[in-house]
């Protein structure tokens, strides 16, 4: 078999591996509790995901010196493990965090709970205001989030977006102009309920 096959066999096994070792490191580091006092799901998961990828870049790295094969090099264990935090945070983001944060899903979970019932517009609509506003404090969580993100900041019993808050804002507008999405969400819009004059 010809040379530049076996070495690209042995690659192929380096990234699989590493990919399939680093998922189920992430996996367990979640179940562990590591880092649970980070409340952020997004920032806890990149911090494990990153983990994660030391560790299997590390197991690599020992493998790759103990086969000792033409065409493995330790640069390619620093490779395995940039596959394993990019493909981590990529099922992080698709996964965990829709479950975590998305409002189809939490109707869906809804609608599952009450088995072969129909419900009209207005119904659904009352039970996300309900359920996920009013039970879940929905709104609170978020608030907290971002405050501790640094993107709006609290004055008073009040809370305005930051010069950080304003930055991400134009992020996500480029983002939204340049993968064709809602812009509804980002645009600017005249406030429902204004704050008084001070």
């Amino acid at each position: 078999m010809p040379r530049f096959l076996v070495t690209a066999g042995l690659l192929a096994g380096v990234f699989s591996g590493s990919a399939a070792i680093g998922f189920g490191l992430l996996c367990l580091l979640f179940k562990a509790g590591l880092l649970g006092g980070i409340g952020i799901l997004f920032y806890r998961g990149l911090i494990l995901a990153l983990l994660a990828a030391i560790a299997t870049g590390l197991l690599m790295a020992a493998l790759i010196a103990r086969l000792r094969r033409p065409g493995l090099q330790l640069r390619d264990a620093a490779a395995a493990a940039i596959v394993s935090f990019s493909l981590n945070v990529a099922f992080l983001v698709v996964v965990p965090v829709t479950v975590d944060r998305s409002i189809s899903v939490f109707l869906l979970g809804r609608l599952a709970s009450t088995g072969a019932s129909a419900y009209t517009a207005d119904e659904v609509r009352r039970m996300f205001v309900d359920g996920y506003v009013g039970e879940q404090r929905q709104i609170e969580r978020r608030l907290d989030e971002q405050l501790a993100s640094g993107n709006i900041e609290r004055v008073g019993e009040r809370y305005r977006i930051s010069a950080q808050g304003l930055a991400f804002i134009r992020t996500a507008q480029a983002a939204a102009w340049l993968f064709d999405t809602d812009t509804r969400l980002v645009a600017p819009q005249p406030a429902s309920n204004p704050p008084p004059a001070r």
